[in-house]
């Protein structure tokens, strides 16, 4: 099934390669090798439980990334939201 073209690579994603992230009715689409991190210089590869979702940005906040969020929990500008996996 076809969900739409990836927030990353602007190609089409399918539902057996898919990293959905963001709020309900606004989910952003990821191939599961386009999931990185989206900070300025960093292309860590992200897992579910290894981000945060902040202003349609994917950011890491785990180690070995050199620009990771030592903090996780979410200050109040950074939301944590759950990833599905299709």
């Amino acid at each position: 099934m076809n969900k739409g073209k990836c927030a990353s690579c602007s190609k089409t994603v399918y539902s057996t390669e898919c990293v959905t992230v963001g709020p309900p009715n606004k989910e952003d689409h990821y191939h599961n090798s386009c999931f990185k991190c989206q900070q300025p210089g960093c292309t860590w590869k992200l897992t579910v439980g290894s981000y945060k979702y902040s202003g349609g940005k994917v950011i890491s906040f785990t180690s070995p990334c050199p620009y990771a969020d030592p903090d996780p929990d979410p200050d109040p500008d950074l939301i944590l939201l759950q990833a599905s996996i299709f």
